[in-house]
């Protein structure tokens, strides 16, 4: 019987840390694809805020026009989604304040 109660109590504490990193490597698998498959002329947004267009890829960096002729080198891993998905965010709740995001 305490056999029993110790394999619920273990239940009860890891089968929600377990549901939640499945979604967490998900997620991260999401952004991992999305900056493997980056191509110039692609209008993406940066873990800073800058909302930039791609002109230029190698292995491990971008080069990303912030403003017309200003041109940012950054790393790939600085890439976290195409504007259109934060475009998307934005008018599910045009309540919210300009630039506010609740997921940081």
């Amino acid at each position: 019987m305490d056999g029993l109660i110790l394999i619920a109590i273990l239940a009860v504490l890891f089968l929600p840390y377990f549901f939640l990193m499945r979604k967490q490597r998900a997620a991260q698998k999401k952004v991992l694809d999305f900056q493997a498959s980056l191509h110039p002329g692609q209008r993406v947004v940066t873990a800073g805020g800058f909302h930039a267009t791609v002109v230029g890829l190698d292995t491990l960096c971008a080069q990303l026009e912030i403003a017309p002729g200003v041109v940012a080198t950054v790393e790939r891993t600085a890439i976290i989604r195409p504007e259109e998905e934060a475009q998307a965010a934005e008018a599910e709740d045009p309540g919210r304040p300009e630039g506010h995001r609740e997921d940081l």
